[in-house]
């Protein structure tokens, strides 16, 4: 069965605060006017009471606040694997606490299918958790992580001095090793995703990468790209 593609493309569009964003459009309508438009048709949602979420941050380009965050998102959009992936943030925070933005996504063969589009919700989320979920996450470790970390910071206790020496000195890949750990688990569980509209979307892989790769120069040019420490 031949598949009918939605045209995916980026353009600079001009948010309610006056400046312009490169957003992803879908079929000529950028993802933060659908998402909008989704949570107006929507019965009832927590995002309601904003009066307009048009203003969106692209979640794959240099606004991002986080260089950490970055390197998780950019991580989850060459995966194979289906994956519930951030799209936009809050535009005041930046990151990945307050407002995000998911699209469902598969890949199959040569195409790229966004299923749904919907919202995290945080209510459940442990900051605790969080917070072990990081360099001191020893069931995540690698052979080189073991190398590198095996004979110090991996024998530390959460809130010991030299923990939090390490973290202040090594934010970006502390929050990548949670947002890996434990974000990304969090985020897979359909418990903690309201899901705003069954899409249905389908974008050829070729156009969806060259999309990806535009954002990857916008992080370049801003001194965000590549991500590793």
């Amino acid at each position: 069965m031949e598949i009918r593609y939605n045209e995916i493309t980026v353009s600079p569009v001009t948010t309610p605060y006056g400046y312009e964003e490169h957003y992803l459009l879908v079929d000529g309508i950028s993802v933060a006017e659908l998402t909008d438009r989704f949570v107006r048709e929507n019965g009832d949602n927590d995002l309601k009471r904003f009066r307009s979420l048009n203003g969106l941050c692209p979640a794959w380009g240099p606004g991002m606040q986080n260089r950490g965050e970055i390197r998780f998102i950019h991580q989850l959009l060459w995966q194979e694997e289906p994956v519930n992936l951030p799209i936009l943030v809050c535009e005041d925070d930046l990151d990945l606490s307050c407002i995000v933005i998911v699209a469902a996504v598969r890949k199959q063969g040569g195409a790229v299918f966004w299923d749904r589009i919907g919202y995290v919700d945080h209510s459940e989320w442990d900051p605790g958790q969080e917070m072990v979920s990081g360099i001191l996450c020893l069931e995540a470790y690698t052979e080189d992580d073991w190398a590198r970390y095996g004979d110090n910071i991996a024998l530390e206790q959460v809130g010991s001095r030299d923990w939090r020496l390490w973290i202040s000195e090594h934010w970006d890949e502390e929050l990548y090793r949670r947002r890996m750990n434990y974000t990304l688990p969090y985020c897979q569980d359909e418990r903690h995703i309201r899901w705003l509209k069954d899409t249905g979307y389908a974008f050829n892989r070729t156009a969806y990468e060259n999309c990806i790769r535009f954002y990857e120069e916008e992080l370049r040019r801003a001194g965000k790209f590549p991500f590793c420490p």
